[in-house]
């Protein structure tokens, strides 16, 4: 329904400019991110991959790694305790809005070849479009990064009618799902069965569709 971004931002004041000089270099950056489980600490992974490392060898290296809520690691950038936070929400996310509204800071753009290691996951490349935050200093710039799309599951097991009373809720009250966050608007409820990725709809919502003349 929508893209959720992964963003990766710094302190404006360090010398970190690319994904290389944070995970590639010889520098130990303090970095703050989730705990581990979630979903951004999976991708977190798979990008150190890329650099023949993992959380636990960074560690090792010689990182400071704060892990906490989104609350937390912003409340650590802000503090001066760490100057690297990893995060992985829809834009324009509220946490890295309030962070830069602290502290001055920079997004990171994703090299070519994370983004492609990426694609073997499920991620495509994406754009955090310019001007989402305004405080970064390269806010006014289009930032390359990685995105994953979003859906609603529901158990195979729930019953066909609830389903549909679901599916036909959303989609008929869809200028009030777009206000509950910007990035909605990029759906469009005529195409709420395409790029499934291989995941079955549920026959309850494919009869909302048929009704509406967007599905077979």
């Amino acid at each position: 329904m929508s893209n959720t971004h992964l963003h990766l931002y710094v302190a404006a004041d360090t010398p970190y400019k690319t994904m290389d000089d944070i995970f590639g270099a010889e520098a130990k950056p303090r970095i703050a991110m989730s705990q581990r489980g979630a979903s951004e600490i999976y991708v977190l992974e798979r990008i150190l991959e890329v650099y023949k490392t993992s959380i636990d060898g960074l560690s090792k290296k010689g990182y400071h790694i704060a892990a906490g809520n989104y609350s937390y690691q912003v409340a650590q950038f802000k503090d001066r305790n760490v100057d690297v936070v990893w995060q992985f929400l829809a834009a324009p996310a509220a946490a890295l809005t309030e962070a830069s509204i602290g502290r001055d800071l920079r997004l990171i753009p994703f090299p070519d070849k994370v983004v492609k290691h990426l694609e073997q996951f499920g991620l495509y490349g994406c754009e955090i479009p310019a001007g989402m935050y305004p405080k970064a200093v390269n806010g006014n710039e289009a930032i390359r990064v990685a995105c994953n799309g979003s859906a609603i599951m529901v158990h195979r097991d729930m019953p066909d009618a609830l389903a549909y009373r679901l599916t036909k809720a959303f989609n008929d009250s869809i200028e009030k799902v777009y206000r509950v966050h910007p990035s909605l608007q990029t759906y469009f409820p005529k195409e709420g069965l395409q790029n499934l990725s291989g995941v079955p709809p549920h026959p309850g919502a494919v009869k909302y569709y048929r009704e509406k003349g967007w599905a077979k």
